[in-house]
Order: C-alpha cells, then sequence, then structure tokens
C-alpha cells in the first residue's frame, strides 16, 4: 500500500505569488511617486495646448476638480476604513477569535478594494470559524459580525462622510474593478475607483466645452 503526501501548501502557494504581488506594489508605488512629482509638469503642458482663455480656465478647474475629490475620497476612505478595522477587532475579541487586531487590520486593508475585498474577508473568518470552533454558531458568527459591521460601514457611513458629489454608478464601479484587477492583479483594485473619478471628473467637464467654439 503506498500513501501519497501531497507537498504543496499554504506556505509554499505564498512563497509562489509574493514576488509576483511585490512586483505589483512595487511598480505601483513607483507609479505613484513620478506621478506625483510630475504632475504640475503634465498640469502646465496640458494647459500650454489651450489658448482660449476660458478653455484654459476649464482645464485648470479640471485639474483642481480632480486633485480635491481624489484627495478627499483617499482621506475618507483611509479614515473609514480605520475605524473599521477598529471594530472588527473590538467584536473579534468580544466574540474570543485569536488575534483580533490581525483581523481588524486585514479588515481595514481590504476594504480598499470594494466588493472583493469584504468578500475575501468574509471567506477568511469562516476558515477561522471553522478552526476555532466546533459548533455552528461558532463557526458562523465571526464572519456574520463582520459582514453586519461592513454593512453598516458601505450602507449609511460611507456614503454619509463622502456624500452624494461622489457618488458613482455600480455597475461602472464593478467594470473598472475588473479591468483594473486583470490588468495590475490586487493593486489595480485599489485604484480602480480613483481612476473612476478622475475620468468622471473629466468627461463632466471637458465634455461640454467641445461644441463651444472659444
Amino acid at each position: 500500500m503506498k500513501v501519497n503526501v501531497d507537498d504543496t501548501s499554504a506556505v509554499e502557494s505564498v512563497v509562489y505569488f509574493a514576488p509576483a504581488l511585490m512586483a505589483q506594489v512595487v511598480l505601483f508605488l513607483a507609479s505613484m511617486y513620478f506621478f506625483i512629482a510630475t504632475r504640475t509638469e503634465f498640469r502646465d503642458a496640458v494647459l500650454s495646448r489651450y489658448v482660449a482663455p476660458r478653455l484654459r480656465r476649464r482645464v485648470a478647474g479640471t485639474f483642481l476638480e480632480v486633485e480635491d475629490k481624489v484627495s478627499r475620497y483617499l482621506l475618507s476612505i483611509t479614515l473609514v476604513n480605520i475605524a473599521l478595522g477598529l471594530a472588527v477587532s473590538l467584536v473579534m475579541f468580544a466574540l474570543g477569535v485569536p488575534s483580533p487586531l490581525l483581523w481588524g487590520l486585514m479588515a481595514g486593508v481590504l476594504n480598499y478594494v470594494i466588493y472583493i475585498g469584504p468578500a475575501v474577508m468574509a471567506v477568511v473568518l469562516t476558515g477561522v470559524g471553522l478552526a476555532t470552533a466546533d459548533t455552528a454558531p461558532g463557526i458562523l458568527l465571526p464572519p456574520l459580525a463582520y459582514l453586519s459591521l461592513n454593512l453598516i460601514e458601505a450602507q449609511f457611513v460611507t456614503p454619509h462622510v463622502l456624500g452624494r458629489t461622489m457618488t458613482l454608478n455600480p455597475f461602472l464601479v464593478f467594470l473598472a474593478l475588473a479591468g483594473w484587477i486583470w490588468l495590475w492583479g490586487p493593486v489595480g483594485g485599489f485604484i480602480a475607483v480613483p481612476a473612476l473619478l478622475i475620468a468622471g471628473t473629466v468627461i463632466a467637464n471637458i465634455a461640454p466645452e467641445q461644441s463651444d467654439p472659444s
């Protein structure tokens, strides 16, 4: 009788995917650095192509509006995610789940990737429940508690913080997530919504001027 041992483990999977993920993170950080460092030159180069004063002011206002919306979005979402992470840590601690700070940190980070991040977090906490409890309530309580907190955050807290001016079409958000994740992996999920905000702001400000003779 032969016993075949599968030597594939979670550690090996992490080791296999870690270099690709780190490469994506480094590429993203480098791109972000060069964008921030050269955004003024890029803006001046774009403005130099417009001679009409009215259109020039419109384009300059678009740049300012884009910077304002993206910065407000990132700051607001970061504060919301910190609060969510703290709430998840406290709830996991109250439920007796091991390493509550770890799950709170993970919940806050994954919440940057809307839709997909919370789904991954719910699956992870289900696995934690399976590993630490032997009853159905004990297994399901951690993911259900997290989903309840995430529901409150997504339906009430975040819309109130962001306001109606930054509300996006869910279908467009889904398409942006699918495209950016396919293009850039997990890091793409982080920049999908800011990129959609930029595109929406540019279209809303520039498109009406196409018919303007000035």
